[in-house]
């Protein structure tokens, strides 16, 4: 299955195996839990991950540190937003 990783002008795509588009809100709440922590009604990043840029490499971490069986892989590079297949899952960054 694939998941568009969107940033505020691009996007990635990751291709994963042994992933099905029913699992996929689990998923994006286990990310967004491993990720976030709130700190006065902010949602911050959370130190101890020791992430200096939030980019496509903290998603491919979260899901090879938490789903290892997925395979996660990038299979497209760099797209631009407006080109996006809006038929495939988003974890919005």
């Amino acid at each position: 299955m694939r998941i568009i990783v969107g940033f505020d002008c691009y996007a990635k795509i990751v291709e994963c195996d042994n992933l099905n588009l029913s699992q996929f809100p689990e998923l994006l709440e286990n990310f967004k839990e491993w990720l976030y922590v709130e700190n006065e009604g902010c949602l911050c990043i959370k130190k101890s991950l020791n992430v200096e840029i939030l980019d496509i490499s903290v998603v491919l971490r979260f899901l090879n540190e938490n789903y290892p069986d997925f395979n996660a892989r990038v299979v497209n590079d760099y797209i631009v937003i407006e080109n996006i297949d809006e038929s495939l899952p988003i974890i919005a960054l």
